[in-house]
């Protein structure tokens, strides 16, 4: 993604102007989908949104399924950590779950009131949960997945689609941990981004870089379990897998404004 761009963007649509648009486009696109769902399964018990621009559209339509007035619960669950646009705090929400002090005072500063506010950490998969003395010894991580078992292993990651320019970074941290001579392996996960992956395999690298460049993989927790240091944009996700799994982290980019408090978060 263009910096300069998402910024133009974020910032737009987080002004009260830019808030309407993204109600009325999004009612415009998304309101007979919803009314489509709600006639095959009328009666839900819950409605919970992850995504910042699916609270008014999803809380009419339900309004309307309900004849007028909503009664069905519905919950918003905020998937930033440090910063997140104004359109996940909607005040008519029952429920919204934010996971961390940073996002409780963004939800205030947008009128939801305490007992909307459930603060509880982000959602991952429970294989990223658990007591540290729980989980296989590094050594024989790394030899299940076909590394070497002793070497120090750093992990370089960048999304599902591979963002966060993978290729330049692999590349930097590779040719310095080459440098340094410390003789450790470097896993590249590029997600989709197959361009990425094909043009780190065909890498002629310096002596003493061990790189394996990957595609997407379905067991990341795996590969954290296997790294000394994870290499990554500031996505919310991967952050708060790897503070799960105590696994030391590095960030190599942001997207502006989306992005960027999750920068303070890991800092502090």
């Amino acid at each position: 993604a263009n910096p300069w761009a998402w910024r133009l963007f974020f910032d737009a649509g987080a002004t009260p102007l830019g808030l309407w648009i993204n109600e009325v486009f999004t009612d415009l696109f998304c309101g007979s989908r919803y009314r489509e769902l709600l006639a095959k399964a009328p009666s839900p018990d819950c409605v919970v949104s992850v995504h910042p621009l699916m609270q008014g559209p999803a809380m009419r339509a339900l309004a309307a399924n309900d004849g007028g007035e909503r009664t069905t619960p519905f919950a918003t669950v905020v998937t930033d950590l440090g910063s997140a646009h104004p359109a996940w705090f909607h005040p008519d929400v029952d429920a919204c779950f934010v996971p961390s002090d940073a996002l409780r005072s963004l939800a205030k500063g947008r009128a939801l009131r305490d007992k909307q506010i459930v603060q509880h950490g982000l959602p991952i998969r429970p294989a990223f949960c658990g007591a540290p003395s729980s989980r296989p010894p590094k050594a024989s991580v790394r030899k299940d997945l076909g590394l070497a078992p002793a070497a120090p292993t750093v992990l370089v990651v960048g999304g599902g689609d591979g963002m966060g320019g993978l290729e330049a970074v692999a590349t930097a941290v590779a040719e310095r941990l080459a440098a340094d001579g410390l003789g450790a392996q470097v896993v590249v996960i590029c997600g989709r981004n197959e361009a990425t992956r094909a043009a780190l395999a065909a890498r002629a690298w310096p002596p003493g870089a061990s790189v394996l460049p990957m595609g997407f993989v379905n067991d990341m927790e795996s590969w954290m379990g296997a790294a000394d240091l994870l290499v990554t944009k500031a996505g919310p996700g991967t952050i708060a897998e790897a503070a799960a799994m105590g696994l030391p982290c590095v960030l190599s980019a942001f997207l502006p404004g989306q992005e960027e408090g999750n920068v303070d978060f890991v800092r502090d």
